[in-house]
């Protein structure tokens, strides 16, 4: 998502404002295996039905499994963290976006080491709790 507007995700990194990030590392970590869609499936509501072929379409896309069980869900985690935080694991850290390079731009540039120079004002992601995560998905869409 930064890459389609890296500048101004540059403007909010350096605002100083509060960050959560999420990066790919994080969100490669909860993948739509064929038992968690199976539970949702199970449901058996228009909802869960719409939300498993979904989820089952996004597995037939080459470039979502990578050798992996599963396609990565990016955006739900974003919707998981702010309903539940306490299924992810962050540190604190620095965070940059590239503005300039043309090989780069867009890249999230991460620096853990605390300088006084740099204000350590995001929150970088680095576990999710995939179990849980798509456990409350199947919570909430149990509740359509």
């Amino acid at each position: 998502n930064i890459y389609a507007d890296p500048h101004a995700a540059h403007v909010v990194c350096s605002s100083g404002v509060r960050l959560v990030a999420l990066g790919l590392d994080a969100t490669h970590q909860v993948r739509g295996t064929a038992p968690r869609i199976g539970r949702i499936r199970a449901l058996g509501s228009r909802c869960a039905l719409a939300a498993a072929e979904l989820l089952e379409f996004c597995n037939t896309l080459p470039g979502n499994l990578q050798g992996a069980d599963g396609a990565p869900l990016h955006d739900p985690c974003t919707v998981a963290y702010a309903l539940r935080p306490d299924l992810f694991r962050a540190v604190p850290c620095y965070l940059r976006i590239e503005t300039a390079a043309e090989l780069t731009l867009g890249h999230s540039a991460v620096e853990f080491r605390p300088q006084s120079d740099h204000p350590m004002t995001a929150l970088w992601v680095t576990h999710c709790d995939a179990d849980g995560i798509f456990s409350l998905l199947t919570e909430q869409l149990a509740q359509l």
